[in-house]
């Protein structure tokens, strides 16, 4: 059935852009990496979006995306000059080790996993942040969405913390949709 596979497709063509994103900054075309990081924002969103809506989501599914928001974030970061954004990018680096350790944690012990919407925030906010600086936003502009974006990074941190482990502020409850529950596991 060639429906399930196509929220993949497009999780895949997410980390297509990213890829064209740093060609073409490579290039120093600063338009058309624009162009192709704000395209791979939106089939970011729109895949699993559309998973749910076609209710064809897949175990794969569930781990391909977290993997492609990854790589995509870490290949717009790499175009990025490492002095100016190198807390920005440990802070997130160390965010998606305990998420990954979290999620470790509740395939050993059988935990279900949900994802928050604070969990999901934090790619809308690094998102915003690497479309300024994309943008040649002025700096001013760029640091205070770096702080916000930061603080919520951070606040998503603190709510794993304050759960043990668990994305889901320790309630004990189970998803229908597994690529909503596992999503948790590298996002």
């Amino acid at each position: 059935n060639f429906k399930k596979h196509i929220p993949n497709f497009i999780t895949l063509l997410n980390l297509l852009c990213g890829c064209i994103a740093l060609v073409f900054i490579s290039e120093y075309n600063v338009e058309m990496a624009f162009f192709f990081v704000c395209i791979g924002i939106f089939l970011d969103f729109f895949d699993g979006f559309l998973a749910r809506t076609l209710n064809v989501t897949s175990k794969f599914g569930a781990l391909l995306d977290p993997i492609c928001d990854k790589l995509f974030i870490y290949l717009c970061f790499y175009t990025l000059p490492l002095q100016v954004h190198l807390v920005f990018l440990m802070t997130i680096l160390i965010k998606d080790l305990c998420v990954f350790i979290g999620g470790l944690y509740s395939i050993y012990y059988n935990l279900p996993v949900i994802i928050t919407p604070l969990g999901k925030s934090t790619m809308v906010f690094v998102s915003f942040y690497l479309l300024l600086v994309f943008c040649g936003v002025p700096s001013i502009y760029v640091n205070y969405a770096r702080i916000i974006a930061h603080t919520v990074v951070l606040l998503y941190l603190m709510n794993i913390s304050s759960s043990g482990g668990s994305s889901n502020g320790g309630k004990k409850y189970n998803s229908h949709l597994l690529g909503e529950s596992s999503n948790f596991l590298l996002c």
